[in-house]
């Protein structure tokens, strides 16, 4: 095993905020590993921040193909987390970012989040032997543990159906993940998180059991 690192790659695009994207980084990536229980992890971590758009697309989009995957990447998406030679998250830039549909609103802080989402996935690959988990809980986890909708005025909305076949909004995966933690606690989170077919197992009983409580806690349910 190595100490963690983190490598960086940016253009003079992105030279006002690089450094308080450093510190946010230093400042919170220990928390993940704490939570996931890992002292250190099996390869280094390289932050790439891109300032041509195709540029980032095309490359997932090889990616994809290189590892036989029938699949592009969204134009939504601007942030991705991989593993190939090393752990890599790979981001557009956040002036770049900002013109994009669904991301006009998001806030530098906000962007700072999003690389440390992306990090939750990498030590949750680490922890997990890389195993595959749904959908809702692989994000769900991700946007809880790194506060992404914290203090938000959110609601949930999503049905069954759409928890199951990974169509709902974050916002449902974190509030599932979030009712997980406040009921269970952080260990039955962690056991979850090590666990894909305990996941697979328990979602209609979290769901359920998620909606009870957020109509008893006047979250909305629509």
């Amino acid at each position: 095993m190595i100490k963690e690192t983190f490598k960086y790659e940016y253009d003079d695009l992105d030279l006002d905020y690089i450094e308080e994207l450093k510190k946010y980084v230093n400042d919170n990536y220990k928390d993940i590993m704490d939570f996931f229980k890992l002292d250190s992890l099996s390869r280094p971590v390289k932050i790439k921040i891109w300032s041509d758009i195709n540029d980032y697309r095309n490359y997932y989009n090889n990616l994809y193909t290189k590892y036989g995957l029938n699949k592009k990447i969204q134009d939504w998406e601007v942030l991705k987390s991989s593993k190939d030679e090393e752990f890599r998250i790979d981001s557009i830039s956040y002036h770049i970012m900002k013109d994009i549909k669904g991301h006009n609103n998001d806030t530098l802080n906000y962007f700072f989040k999003g690389i440390i989402h992306e990090f939750v996935h990498t030590c949750h690959e680490e922890y997990s032997n890389g195993y595959s988990f749904p959908i809702w809980f692989k994000e769900g986890i991700a946007t809880l543990l790194s506060h992404q909708f914290d203090n938000k005025s959110i609601t949930f909305t999503s049905s069954l159906e759409n928890i199951v076949n990974g169509k709902a909004d974050y916002r449902n995966y974190y509030l599932l993940c979030k009712y997980i933690l406040e009921e269970y606690g952080e260990s039955y989170l962690f056991k979850l998180a090590g666990d894909k077919e305990l996941v697979k197992d328990s979602t209609t009983r979290i769901y359920n059991e998620a909606v009870d409580y957020y109509k008893k806690n006047n979250i909305i349910i629509k």
